[in-house]
């Protein structure tokens, strides 16, 4: 599948690949629904249901939910079993600039996007990537990023 990365909005997709986690999978988005969003840069969790057969997408929704639901959850289904497959399917769903995977039993620091967002937008503002083509997993970006 080939996309324009830059047509990506600003903000952080955050990736979870899970098989069979509803028994680790709260503490990871109780930790998530934490998160501190210093820059009001939007957040999005995509969770990528890896061919479950327990109750890890019921138990994510009614989750967040009671998490009070800070920002949109996403639940996609990748059928293929295996990590690097939910992954693909994570990034072809995301809608933001900024992709981090968080696994499934991590427990990330209230700052932990905000600290990733600056490092990250420290790197790419060293750098000068014009029509540069990148494959990553099998999916083809045409990024287009200029230093400033």
């Amino acid at each position: 599948m080939n996309f324009n990365a830059t047509a990506l909005k600003p903000g952080v997709s955050v990736i979870i690949c899970c098989y069979n986690s509803e028994a680790k999978l709260p503490p990871t988005l109780t930790a998530l629904s934490k998160q501190k969003q210093s820059d009001r840069l939007p957040y999005e969790i995509i969770l990528v249901d890896n061919a479950c057969t327990d109750q890890t997408v019921s138990v994510a929704r009614r989750l967040w939910l009671q998490l009070g639901a800070p920002f949109p959850l996403k639940i996609v289904e990748e059928r293929t079993p295996g990590q690097a497959f939910a992954r693909v399917k994570g990034l072809k769903e995301a809608a933001y600039e900024i992709a981090v995977f968080c696994d499934d039993d991590n427990w990330l620091a209230p700052d932990y996007l905000s600290v990733a967002k600056r490092g990250l937008r420290v790197f790419l503002h060293r750098i000068d990537y014009t029509g540069c083509l990148w494959e990553v997993l099998g999916i083809s970006k045409q990024l287009s990023v200029h230093s400033h």
